[in-house]
């Protein structure tokens, strides 16, 4: 099995030894390293390269929460809960809510949502039982 260090000179990704570290063990939890070789070989593969720039922005975020005295906490939506626009914001725009009037419900977390003193980042959320209403504008040729 290789080291962290050079899986990282390997991939040119930058940071200390604990960012590297991170990366790798995150990567070892999703692709174990003897399918790493049957599937990809060496890893200077663009899966492993677009898994690092996530691995290392989940790094830089941890690091980022945990500078604010207090500490950033962290909130994530389970799917099925009720859409909440305090603490979620819909990816998808312009959405109506379902005729049978039913609340909108969480289908696909994207991002956590973030507690930092007293204001809150919202989580973005995918939602079902609504409807997307696609706006279009019609040109007339008048300015």
């Amino acid at each position: 099995m290789r080291s962290s260090r050079t899986y990282a000179r390997g991939c040119s990704v930058a940071g200390d030894d604990d960012t590297v570290k991170f990366c790798r063990s995150k990567y070892l939890i999703l692709i174990h390293p003897k399918m790493e070789a049957s599937f990809f070989g060496h890893p200077r593969t663009g899966f492993y390269q677009a898994f690092l720039k996530l691995a290392k922005s989940v790094w830089i975020l941890h690091r980022l929460a945990y500078s604010f005295d207090p500490a950033a906490k962290i909130f994530q939506v389970k799917k099925g809960s009720e859409f909440s626009d305090s603490y979620m914001e819909s990816v998808l725009k312009n959405i109506v809510v379902d005729e049978k009037g039913e609340s909108p419900r969480v289908g696909l977390m994207v991002m956590p949502g973030f507690w930092i003193g007293g204001s809150v980042v919202q989580s973005r959320v995918y939602v079902s039982g609504v409807k997307v209403v696609e706006s279009r504008r019609r040109f007339s040729g008048i300015p």
